[in-house]
């Protein structure tokens, strides 16, 4: 009888991948921030290549101290493809914190977004 072990994690070597990432966030109010992001990957794995293209934009709606809404769209392509092949996210966080943030530790609109 031969027992098979499912949970032996898979022998393969890792796959190296870098990411590149270009924000622009724009604050129009205290509260209220744009931003458009673009992200290229290049994995070094066989022959080394660019592999995909992602564009995020979105909006972030801090409602109070323990509340924010984001809201985004993004949409990614591998390079080696058709322009039609396109994947496509629509996504919407709402984040809240349980405890009240002191005045100095409270986070302002903007970027680093948690998507």
């Amino acid at each position: 009888m031969i027992y098979l072990n499912f949970y032996k994690k898979s022998e393969r070597e890792a796959e190296p991948v870098w990411r590149f990432k270009l924000s622009f966030v724009y604050e129009a109010f205290r509260n209220l921030s744009f931003v458009l992001e673009d992200e290229i990957f290049y994995e070094q794995k066989g022959k080394s290549e660019w592999d995909k293209n992602r564009i995020t934009t979105g909006i972030e709606w801090v409602l109070n101290d323990q509340v924010e809404l984001i809201c985004f769209y993004r949409f990614e392509n591998e390079l080696g493809k058709v322009l039609a092949d396109f994947d496509h996210t629509l996504g919407i966080y709402l984040g809240f914190s349980l405890e009240k943030k002191k005045e100095d530790e409270r986070r302002r609109s903007g970027h680093p977004y948690p998507w």
